[in-house]
């Protein structure tokens, strides 16, 4: 799996104190640029590697209640896989 640099393509060349001291404008400014250009493998990867999703496509159980995971699963919607 890709790591969160890789995803958002922040640019492998800088080092973690360079990105550490972009303001929150120039990092937003960033992720909106980069978003507008990611395909639909690309938006699942990052849900995926951000525990948004499971990799059974359905909210993961780390980052939401049980309740809320069971309601998406019952949901009746598809999986974002």
């Amino acid at each position: 799996m890709a790591n969160i640099s890789e995803l958002l393509n922040v640019g492998l060349h800088k080092n973690i104190c360079e990105v550490n001291v972009m303001s929150i404008t120039e990092l937003t400014m960033i992720a909106r640029k980069q978003s507008k250009t990611r395909n639909h493998s690309q938006r699942v990867a990052l849900l995926k590697a951000a525990d948004i999703i499971g990799s059974d496509g359905y909210f993961s159980e780390k980052s939401f209640s049980t309740e809320t995971v069971e309601k998406d699963r019952k949901s009746g919607r598809k999986p974002t896989i």
